[in-house]
């Protein structure tokens, strides 16, 4: 006897980010299948489905794949410094042009830093497909013993 409540999770390793891959489900008669993902691989949701409809029949099954990009070097400096110097001209002007006093500061220049904020640097999902598909097996695994060892207990 299998319970409909279970979690599993697994970690991969990408070149330039780590993804955590959690997967829970929660008693429904049919299956609903919801994946939270970086828009970039939104294209995947029907490959993630077909991986877990081999699995599990029904449920309301959560996929949440969270992509962590800290410990890449590369991408530590996610501002776009173009964006932010012609956004800071554009302003000065656009106050001298209104007679408006303008002056920098910090608080300025954090503010616009964070409305030019780059995109994510996430690999290609032509590039991170084979190793998602892994991670979301193993943790489909992980989710399946939890599920068999509850239903154990309720049983």
């Amino acid at each position: 006897m299998k319970s409909m409540t279970g979690y599993g999770q697994a970690s991969i390793e990408l070149a330039d980010c780590q993804v955590s891959i959690e997967i829970s489900s929660v008693n429904k008669k049919g299956l609903e299948f919801v994946l939270q993902a970086p828009k970039e691989w939104q294209a995947f949701e029907r490959t993630a489905q077909n991986l877990v409809r081999q699995k599990v029949d029904r449920g309301r099954i959560r996929l949440t794949l969270s992509v962590d990009t800290s410990h890449n070097k590369s991408t530590h400096h996610l501002w776009n410094m173009e964006a932010m110097d012609g956004e800071l001209d554009n302003l000065e002007q656009y106050c001298q042009s209104r007679n408006i006093p303008f002056v920098k500061s910090a608080e300025l220049v954090e503010r616009l830093a964070n409305s030019c904020r780059q995109e994510s640097h996430l690999p290609a999902l032509q590039t991170a497909e084979e190793k998602l598909i892994d991670g979301i097996s193993d943790a489909m695994e992980n989710l399946i013993a939890m599920r068999k060892e509850e239903g154990s207990l309720l049983k």
